[in-house]
């Protein structure tokens, strides 16, 4: 949520380590970080339209902005086994939706002050409202089932242009292969307005044990109205995990964004050709 401060006249309320990472879109160096209030997505099209929190001020013709009000709401329901929609091992389905607003107000851009209400809700940022549904079919076969609905004001959220309302569909099947191993399959869709359009995606993962993963990830722009834009975002690469040590390789296209490897999920620039990962916790 916002707060009152007439007559403050900052800009913006980031901080960074470094200057020149001032507005870089991966929010690396950020010392003030304020995670958003949504749930987290660990599928690669659901992270397309990604909000960050808006708690700064800014003064511009059409986009004046003074933080931000709004919530979220997740409910979990566990279907019991052995009945009608619980099946014989059970069904845990998930919703989840959340709402931002910028703060109503008042403001006065020739000499910079500003009021703002603390409880109106005024130009709409971004909302989202979600379905998963988990499902196990046998001691070997999980499904993962979801649905996005997402509406992003780049105007506002990213200090672009435009509006987005985008569905996303997602389908996650993971089989054990004897006692350690397991494969992993994403089919994903996504149906969108705005410049970037539809995609679809394709993850296939194989684990073996809790040290090795091998990994083809495929995501394609094909509702890309440019037909420049219409490139196949592949990748091939290998994790290997020991202790509090990661490394990871891959060779391909990245578009950028968040990528889920081994149960590991983290946001990477966009790139080509070959990369290394390395990764020590302590």
């Amino acid at each position: 949520m916002g707060v009152n401060l007439t007559g403050r006249r900052l800009e913006n309320f980031a901080l960074y380590s470094q200057r020149n990472l001032a507005g870089n879109i991966y929010n690396e160096g950020i010392v003030n970080y304020l995670p958003s209030l949504t749930k987290q997505y660990d599928y690669s099209l659901s992270n397309i339209y990604v909000y960050q929190s808006q708690p700064g001020l800014k003064f511009e013709p059409g986009r004046n902005k003074a933080g931000e009000i709004g919530g979220q709401l997740d409910v979990i329901y566990q279907f019991k086994k052995e009945t009608p929609l619980g099946g014989k091992y059970g069904t845990n389905v998930s919703v989840n939706f959340a709402q931002w607003h910028g703060l109503s107000g008042l403001y006065e851009a020739p000499t910079r002050k500003y009021r703002a209400d603390r409880f109106a809700f005024g130009e709409k940022y971004y909302h989202e409202a979600s379905l998963e549904v988990r499902k196990k079919w046998s001691p070997k076969l999980l499904s993962v089932i979801t649905y996005l609905n997402q509406f992003y004001n780049a105007k506002y959220a990213a200090e672009t242009v435009g509006e987005v309302n985008a569905n996303t569909a997602i389908i996650e099947n993971i089989l054990r292969v004897g006692k350690r191993n397991s494969v992993k399959l994403e089919l994903q869709h996504q149906w969108a307005t705005g410049e970037l359009k539809n995609w679809v995606a394709s993850q296939l993962e194989y684990s073996l044990g809790e040290r090795w993963s091998f990994f083809a990830i495929d995501l394609y722009n094909d509702g890309n109205e440019n037909a420049a834009g219409k490139i196949h975002f592949d990748n091939l690469g290998a994790v290997f995990k020991k202790n509090a040590v990661r490394v990871q390789t891959s060779y391909g296209r990245q578009r950028g964004g968040l990528i889920c490897v081994g149960g590991i999920c983290r946001f990477v620039p966009q790139s080509a050709g070959l990369n290394l990962a390395l990764n020590v916790s302590f």
